[in-house]
């Protein structure tokens, strides 16, 4: 009989803080320059619907990123629905099932490991393309940020990246070299958007 190791939490013992600024400690053109306005938003969304009614009918082009909007269409939508349905089912089957066993022998840490194995037996495929789907963005990436070393080095290099992302790294650079006279920090969310 093999013993199951015991999970367990640890903390440093070194703290390490961050001063972070209070909403109340900015300016108005600070909050301006940080946050979304809805009319900003309202943007964004219609944008983001436009790519998507492009996308459904076969028009997109290599010009248009719709990274992060596959599960807003029709068919990602429907397969994230049915994945997420399958999930909880399996999740309440298996619960069903450790409830109604009258001879269940599995005390708490093994009915909840059935739970978690059921679990991830419906989402693994799920996670199989999110890891497929990460990869990708971290050799675009990296192509991004050694495209800009061989730029520094050699002034006629060239990106090879695709156009989205060359697009979405000239707006982040542009938005960044603003903010640092604000001296806001922002996330690369905002720069995504203009």
């Amino acid at each position: 009989m093999t013993t199951a190791s015991k999970k367990s939490v640890t903390f440093s013992p070194t703290i390490t803080g961050m001063q972070v600024m209070s909403i109340y400690d900015y300016t108005p053109s600070e909050i301006s320059a940080a946050w979304y306005n809805q009319e900003e938003m309202d943007h964004i969304t219609n944008r983001c619907f436009k790519i998507i009614l492009r996308m459904e009918s076969g028009r997109s082009n290599r010009k248009i990123c719709t990274r992060g909007l596959e599960g807003h269409s029709t068919l990602g939508s429907i397969s994230k629905k049915k994945n997420r349905a399958m999930a909880i089912d399996a999740v309440l089957d298996e619960q069903a099932k450790q409830w109604n066993d009258e001879n269940n022998n599995k005390v708490n840490n093994e009915g909840d490991q059935a739970i978690a194995d059921a679990y991830k037996s419906t989402t693994s495929s799920c996670q199989m393309w999110a890891q497929v789907v990460g990869k990708r963005d971290e050799e675009s990436a990296e192509a991004i940020y050694y495209a800009d070393e061989d730029k520094e080095d050699n002034d006629d290099a060239t990106a090879t990246t695709e156009p989205c992302s060359i697009k979405s790294r000239r707006v982040e650079q542009k938005v960044a070299s603003s903010l640092k006279t604000s001296g806001i920090h922002r996330e690369v969310v905002r720069a995504a958007a203009a």
